[in-house]
Protein backbone atom coordinates (compact mmCIF):
# COMPACT_ATOMS: atom_id res chain seq x y z
CA UNK A 1 0.00 0.00 0.00
CA UNK A 2 2.65 2.44 0.71
CA UNK A 3 4.80 1.51 -1.69
CA UNK A 4 1.44 2.09 -4.14
CA UNK A 5 1.49 5.75 -2.46
CA UNK A 6 4.97 6.22 -3.21
CA UNK A 7 5.04 5.42 -6.27
CA UNK A 8 1.66 7.30 -7.27
CA UNK A 9 3.48 10.58 -5.66
CA UNK A 10 6.91 10.11 -7.43
CA UNK A 11 8.32 12.68 -9.52
CA UNK A 12 11.23 11.11 -10.96
CA UNK A 13 11.49 8.56 -13.70
CA UNK A 14 8.65 8.35 -16.49
CA UNK A 15 4.56 9.44 -14.85
CA UNK A 16 2.96 6.31 -16.87
CA UNK A 17 5.63 3.67 -15.18
CA UNK A 18 5.20 5.09 -12.18
CA UNK A 19 1.56 4.98 -12.27
CA UNK A 20 1.57 1.46 -13.48
CA UNK A 21 3.60 0.51 -10.68
CA UNK A 22 0.98 1.95 -8.27
CA UNK A 23 -2.12 0.09 -9.36
CA UNK A 24 0.56 -2.70 -8.84
CA UNK A 25 1.19 -2.31 -5.45
CA UNK A 26 -2.36 -1.46 -4.95
CA UNK A 27 -3.26 -4.83 -6.46
CA UNK A 28 -1.17 -6.72 -4.57
CA UNK A 29 -2.40 -5.12 -1.24
CA UNK A 30 -6.14 -6.15 -2.06
CA UNK A 31 -4.85 -9.96 -2.67
CA UNK A 32 -4.20 -9.88 1.10
CA UNK A 33 -6.79 -7.53 2.44
CA UNK A 34 -10.61 -8.61 2.12
CA UNK A 35 -13.65 -6.39 2.83
CA UNK A 36 -14.40 -9.62 5.74
CA UNK A 37 -11.13 -10.17 7.44
CA UNK A 38 -9.77 -6.00 7.06
CA UNK A 39 -12.48 -3.77 5.51
CA UNK A 40 -10.88 -0.52 6.59
CA UNK A 41 -8.05 -1.27 4.62
CA UNK A 42 -9.68 -3.02 1.73
CA UNK A 43 -11.75 0.19 1.30
CA UNK A 44 -8.64 2.29 1.14
CA UNK A 45 -6.85 -0.22 -1.30
CA UNK A 46 -9.64 0.14 -3.35
CA UNK A 47 -10.39 4.16 -2.63
CA UNK A 48 -6.30 4.39 -3.77
CA UNK A 49 -7.04 2.18 -6.86
CA UNK A 50 -10.08 4.31 -7.84
CA UNK A 51 -8.03 7.32 -7.85
CA UNK A 52 -5.23 5.93 -9.92
CA UNK A 53 -7.33 4.21 -12.22
CA UNK A 54 -9.10 7.25 -12.80
CA UNK A 55 -6.16 9.14 -13.34
CA UNK A 56 -4.52 6.75 -15.85
CA UNK A 57 -2.83 8.48 -18.47
CA UNK A 58 -2.49 4.82 -20.51
CA UNK A 59 -4.40 2.03 -21.59
CA UNK A 60 -8.44 1.81 -22.66
CA UNK A 61 -10.40 5.64 -21.27
CA UNK A 62 -13.29 3.54 -21.00
CA UNK A 63 -12.13 0.73 -19.34
CA UNK A 64 -10.17 2.23 -16.90
CA UNK A 65 -13.32 5.05 -15.88
CA UNK A 66 -15.52 2.05 -15.23
CA UNK A 67 -12.91 0.23 -13.10
CA UNK A 68 -12.42 3.43 -11.13
CA UNK A 69 -16.20 3.55 -10.55
CA UNK A 70 -16.40 0.08 -9.47
CA UNK A 71 -13.47 0.65 -6.91
CA UNK A 72 -15.44 3.87 -5.55
CA UNK A 73 -18.68 1.77 -5.25
CA UNK A 74 -16.81 -0.81 -3.54
CA UNK A 75 -15.33 1.69 -1.27
CA UNK A 76 -18.93 2.73 -0.53
CA UNK A 77 -19.93 -0.35 1.04
CA UNK A 78 -17.44 -0.25 3.66
CA UNK A 79 -17.36 3.71 4.43
CA UNK A 80 -20.60 5.31 6.06
CA UNK A 81 -22.03 8.65 6.63
CA UNK A 82 -22.28 7.66 10.41
CA UNK A 83 -19.00 5.80 11.02
CA UNK A 84 -16.42 7.28 8.04
CA UNK A 85 -18.22 10.71 7.31
CA UNK A 86 -14.85 12.89 5.55
CA UNK A 87 -13.91 9.61 4.08
CA UNK A 88 -17.53 8.91 2.47
CA UNK A 89 -17.48 12.17 1.26
CA UNK A 90 -14.47 12.07 -0.25
CA UNK A 91 -15.53 9.00 -2.09
CA UNK A 92 -19.48 10.44 -2.81
CA UNK A 93 -17.29 13.17 -4.44
CA UNK A 94 -15.23 11.10 -6.66
CA UNK A 95 -18.30 8.34 -7.44
CA UNK A 96 -19.95 11.62 -8.31
CA UNK A 97 -17.56 12.91 -10.50
CA UNK A 98 -16.97 9.64 -12.46
CA UNK A 99 -20.63 9.69 -13.37
CA UNK A 100 -20.58 13.02 -14.74
CA UNK A 101 -17.32 12.29 -16.88
CA UNK A 102 -18.62 8.30 -18.02
CA UNK A 103 -18.07 7.56 -21.25
CA UNK A 104 -20.76 4.78 -21.05
CA UNK A 105 -24.06 4.16 -20.32
CA UNK A 106 -26.92 6.30 -20.27
CA UNK A 107 -26.25 10.04 -20.09
CA UNK A 108 -29.22 11.13 -18.31
CA UNK A 109 -28.77 8.16 -15.52
CA UNK A 110 -25.49 8.74 -15.53
CA UNK A 111 -26.11 12.81 -14.20
CA UNK A 112 -28.64 11.72 -12.29
CA UNK A 113 -26.19 9.56 -10.05
CA UNK A 114 -23.24 12.56 -10.28
CA UNK A 115 -26.04 15.36 -9.03
CA UNK A 116 -27.18 12.66 -6.00
CA UNK A 117 -23.35 12.08 -5.01
CA UNK A 118 -22.63 15.73 -5.09
CA UNK A 119 -25.38 16.39 -2.39
CA UNK A 120 -24.47 13.62 -0.02
CA UNK A 121 -20.82 15.09 -0.25
CA UNK A 122 -22.08 18.78 0.51
CA UNK A 123 -24.41 17.03 3.47
CA UNK A 124 -21.05 16.55 4.88
CA UNK A 125 -18.37 19.29 3.84
CA UNK A 126 -19.90 23.18 4.94
CA UNK A 127 -17.56 26.16 3.21
CA UNK A 128 -16.58 27.20 7.13
CA UNK A 129 -15.06 23.63 8.21
CA UNK A 130 -14.14 22.41 4.53
CA UNK A 131 -13.69 25.36 2.35
CA UNK A 132 -11.32 23.40 -0.57
CA UNK A 133 -13.64 20.20 -0.48
CA UNK A 134 -17.00 22.26 -0.60
CA UNK A 135 -15.91 24.69 -3.69
CA UNK A 136 -14.43 22.00 -5.91
CA UNK A 137 -18.07 19.83 -5.35
CA UNK A 138 -20.21 23.16 -6.25
CA UNK A 139 -17.98 23.47 -9.31
CA UNK A 140 -18.56 19.35 -9.93
CA UNK A 141 -22.22 20.28 -9.03
CA UNK A 142 -22.54 22.83 -11.33
CA UNK A 143 -21.25 21.06 -14.50
CA UNK A 144 -23.71 18.31 -13.85
CA UNK A 145 -26.95 20.85 -13.60
CA UNK A 146 -26.28 22.44 -16.78
CA UNK A 147 -25.61 19.31 -18.57
CA UNK A 148 -29.17 17.68 -16.78
CA UNK A 149 -31.06 16.58 -19.01
CA UNK A 150 -34.07 15.49 -16.44
CA UNK A 151 -35.80 18.24 -14.87
CA UNK A 152 -36.80 22.07 -16.03
CA UNK A 153 -33.69 23.31 -18.39
CA UNK A 154 -34.14 27.06 -16.44
CA UNK A 155 -34.12 25.87 -12.69
CA UNK A 156 -30.82 23.77 -13.43
CA UNK A 157 -29.06 26.51 -14.95
CA UNK A 158 -29.96 28.88 -12.00
CA UNK A 159 -28.72 25.58 -9.70
CA UNK A 160 -25.71 25.81 -11.78
CA UNK A 161 -25.01 29.28 -11.45
CA UNK A 162 -25.48 29.06 -8.07
CA UNK A 163 -23.00 26.50 -7.73
CA UNK A 164 -20.17 28.25 -9.85
CA UNK A 165 -20.81 31.28 -7.70
CA UNK A 166 -20.06 28.98 -4.68
CA UNK A 167 -16.86 27.76 -5.99
CA UNK A 168 -16.16 31.34 -6.86
CA UNK A 169 -16.90 32.45 -3.33
CA UNK A 170 -13.72 30.20 -1.99
CA UNK A 171 -11.32 30.12 -5.14
CA UNK A 172 -8.75 33.60 -5.42
CA UNK A 173 -6.87 34.02 -8.47
CA UNK A 174 -3.63 33.46 -6.55
CA UNK A 175 -3.81 30.43 -5.14
CA UNK A 176 -6.49 28.55 -7.68
CA UNK A 177 -5.89 30.59 -11.05
CA UNK A 178 -7.10 27.62 -13.32
CA UNK A 179 -10.09 26.98 -11.19
CA UNK A 180 -11.45 30.41 -11.04
CA UNK A 181 -10.75 30.62 -15.32
CA UNK A 182 -12.61 27.18 -15.01
CA UNK A 183 -15.12 28.50 -13.28
CA UNK A 184 -15.92 31.85 -14.79
CA UNK A 185 -15.92 30.48 -18.41
CA UNK A 186 -18.54 28.07 -17.12
CA UNK A 187 -20.54 30.98 -15.20
CA UNK A 188 -20.41 33.37 -18.27
CA UNK A 189 -21.48 30.59 -20.36
CA UNK A 190 -24.66 29.59 -18.75
CA UNK A 191 -25.63 33.36 -18.31
CA UNK A 192 -25.55 33.88 -22.03
CA UNK A 193 -27.56 31.02 -22.41
CA UNK A 194 -29.78 32.43 -19.98
CA UNK A 195 -30.03 35.87 -21.79
CA UNK A 196 -30.58 33.77 -24.83
CA UNK A 197 -33.76 31.90 -23.48
CA UNK A 198 -34.83 35.19 -22.10
CA UNK A 199 -34.55 37.02 -25.67
CA UNK A 200 -36.39 34.05 -27.44
CA UNK A 201 -38.96 34.01 -24.92
CA UNK A 202 -39.36 37.86 -25.39
CA UNK A 203 -39.63 37.77 -29.04
CA UNK A 204 -42.39 34.97 -29.07
CA UNK A 205 -44.35 36.99 -26.61
CA UNK A 206 -44.54 40.01 -28.96
CA UNK A 207 -42.63 41.96 -26.20
CA UNK A 208 -40.29 44.77 -27.64
CA UNK A 209 -36.70 44.16 -28.63
CA UNK A 210 -33.64 46.52 -29.48
CA UNK A 211 -33.53 47.72 -32.70
CA UNK A 212 -31.13 49.34 -34.80
CA UNK A 213 -31.37 52.60 -34.09
CA UNK A 214 -31.87 54.47 -38.11
CA UNK A 215 -29.82 56.88 -38.92
CA UNK A 216 -30.39 60.18 -41.16
CA UNK A 217 -28.16 60.59 -44.08
CA UNK A 218 -25.04 63.06 -43.93
CA UNK A 219 -24.59 65.99 -46.62
CA UNK A 220 -23.16 64.26 -49.60
CA UNK A 221 -24.45 61.36 -48.99
CA UNK A 222 -27.72 58.87 -50.95
CA UNK A 223 -29.19 59.74 -53.30
CA UNK A 224 -28.93 63.74 -55.52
Amino acid sequence: MNIGITCWQRIAGYRSENKERAIAAFEDALSVWTRETNPEGWAAARMNLGIAYWERPVGDQAENRERATEAFEDVLSVWTRETNPEEWATARMKLGAAYLERPTGDRAENLERAIFAFEDALSVWTREANPEEWAATHMKFGMAYRERLAGHRPENRERAIACFENALSVWTRKRHPKEIAAARAHLETACRERFGEWLENRVASGGPVAQRPATVSLPGEGAP
